[in-house]
């Protein structure tokens, strides 16, 4: 039989050790998706919170492969037009 561990709680402080898909605070984060090179889904965009954190909301996509591509804009650029020099 398997032993069990006692975990330690989360504390209030959360490191991260690896890479992550956070953006710069308050950024936009831009999320295209494509299906052989062919756009079938509008792009989802969503602002970060202060620490960089972004969520979006459930999506429908039919059967088959897709791709996805985020890009990040500073807040400002409603036009998506300059990506964020990150």
């Amino acid at each position: 039989m398997g032993r069990l561990q006692r975990r330690k709680p989360c504390g209030p402080i959360d490191v991260v050790g690896g890479d992550t898909n956070k953006v710069s605070s308050l950024n936009v984060a831009q999320i295209a998706f494509s299906s052989s090179g062919v756009t079938w889904h509008a792009p989802i965009s969503v602002a970060a919170d202060i620490d960089g954190k972004w969520m979006t909301s459930a999506s429908s996509f039919g059967n088959g492969t897709y791709s996805a591509t985020m890009t990040e804009y500073l807040a400002g650029d409603t036009e998506f037009a300059t990506r964020s020099a990150v």
